[in-house]
This record gives structure tokens, C-alpha cells and sequence, in this order.
């Protein structure tokens, strides 16, 4: 029989049993990041990392704050000695892990030359092009500085 009491601590559990996860949790363990800087981190598409923070908000495990656009995430403070032992038992772990580690690296780069965007994360440029019958326009926004980018094509449905 499942009591109400355990339900917190499984969503802990399960929470905490994904690698993208974990990885944000590490990142987060140096305060609040933007989800536009955790994507550009994790080298993972916006959707996914919003699922995954998604996840660990309902566990209690982060916290968020919008500003404008952007929604901002931060680790929760421990709600009970469970949720204390279990991110302390995280960073000790977090150590020994070289994908945290390289994770941080590329955060030090990310966070400490951008800003975030309204339009796409920072660093990257994006060129719209449209195709209808036959009529093919291209458009290049410059977002960051030149040199990087990611490139967006395809036709607009209505």
C-alpha cells in the first residue's frame, strides 16, 4: 500500500535517475541559469530540456522565475532532510561524472559571454528563408556576433 508520505521522495527518486537530469542539477548547483543557456549547455533542443525542468519542478527539486521572455531556474532549497541528503549525496557524486565537467566548462564559456536573447539563444545567428511556389527569399538576421550561427530553412505553413 503507497501512503502519501513516500510520494515526494519517489518523485525525488525518479527525478533524479535521468542523466539529463542530473546534469541540470549540476548546472544549476551555481545558481539560477536561463533555459536559453542550459540548452546551448546540454547541446540538447529546447523541448527536451523544458520537459526534463519541467520534471524536476513537480519533484521540488528546482524553482523558476520569469522575467519578460525568459524563465529562469533555480535548485530548490531542501524542503526536508531527504531532500537535503539527496543533493548533498548529488554533488559528492557530481565530482567523479568528466560529462559534468565538461558541462561546466562549456557553461563558463556560455554564461560568461552572453546574454539572452527574445529571438534564439546567444551566439548564434539564424536565416529564415521562405518558399512559395517557386519564389524563394532569404533573410539573415544578425543576433550575435558574426562567425556563428545555426541556420533555420524550410517553407512557413499557414
Amino acid at each position: 500500500m503507497k501512503s502519501k508520505t513516500t510520494k515526494p521522495v519517489d518523485l525525488m527518486f525518479k527525478a533524479s535517475s535521468d542523466p539529463t537530469r542530473l546534469r541540470v542539477l549540476h548546472l544549476l548547483q551555481d545558481g539560477e541559469m536561463c533555459v536559453c543557456h542550459i540548452v546551448d549547455i546540454l547541446r540538447v533542443p529546447q523541448p527536451t530540456a523544458s520537459r526534463h525542468l519541467a520534471y524536476l519542478r513537480r519533484a521540488g527539486l528546482v524553482q523558476t522565475r520569469r522575467a519578460g521572455l525568459w524563465t529562469y531556474y533555480r535548485l530548490a532549497p531542501a524542503q526536508n532532510a531527504f531532500h537535503e541528503k539527496l543533493i548533498e549525496c548529488l554533488r559528492c557524486c557530481f565530482r567523479d561524472v568528466p560529462q559534468f565537467q565538461r558541462d561546466r566548462a562549456r557553461a563558463s564559456l556560455i554564461c560568461k559571454t552572453s546574454a539572452p536573447s527574445p529571438v534564439t539563444p546567444p551566439g548564434r545567428r539564424v536565416e529564415v528563408s521562405t518558399d512559395r511556389k517557386h519564389s524563394r527569399t532569404k533573410t539573415t538576421l544578425p543576433l550575435a556576433p558574426p562567425g556563428r550561427g545555426v541556420r533555420v530553412t524550410g517553407a512557413f505553413s499557414r
